[in-house]
């Protein structure tokens, strides 16, 4: 009995377009990967330059600190950080709350303890604890799952 396998240089023909293939794949993938990365980070720095028209005014008193958008584009939450106890212990939380120009927030000082780590349960509520804040107006860029950029320069601290 006679045993034929394929010719060497069919199977170098082949060999060589399977790496080509796999060359080829592997090219695509990357420069769709680094095409989404720069575009990701576009719309980050585009939400950065728009942090110029951000704008927020703080009233405090009566355990509550109602936020207004005195800016010309929409806020789309927060950064807060809640400094506790006399370590100075810190709770961060984002409210992600649309706030547009002319309209307000209001945290409320709640009832419940001062625990850095455990999340916040109700959103826009503040410890009891609490005996400074730092409110800093965030944006939200396009995208799904797109975190939330937030803006440093439009940043208020209150004394609660």
């Amino acid at each position: 009995m006679k045993k034929r396998g394929i010719s060497p240089l069919l199977a170098t023909v082949l060999l060589v377009l399977f790496v080509v293939l796999v060359i080829a794949i592997v090219f695509f993938w990357t420069k769709k990967v680094q095409e989404q990365a720069v575009e990701k980070n576009a719309e980050l720095s585009r939400k950065q330059l728009e942090c110029d028209a951000v704008t927020i005014e703080i009233e405090a008193g009566d355990g509550r600190i109602i936020v207004t958008n005195r800016g010309s584009i929409d806020i789309d939450g927060f950064v807060l950080r809640e400094e506790f106890g006399l370590s100075g212990d810190v709770r961060v939380s984002e409210p992600r709350e649309v706030i547009a120009p002319g309209q307000s927030y209001t945290l409320i000082k709640g009832n419940d303890v001062c625990d850095a780590s455990k999340a916040v349960v109700v959103p826009g509520t503040l410890c009891s604890q609490t005996t400074k804040v730092v409110i800093e107006p965030a944006l939200k860029p396009e995208g799904r799952g797109a975190p939330l950029v937030p803006c440093p320069d439009a940043s208020e601290t209150v004394r609660v």
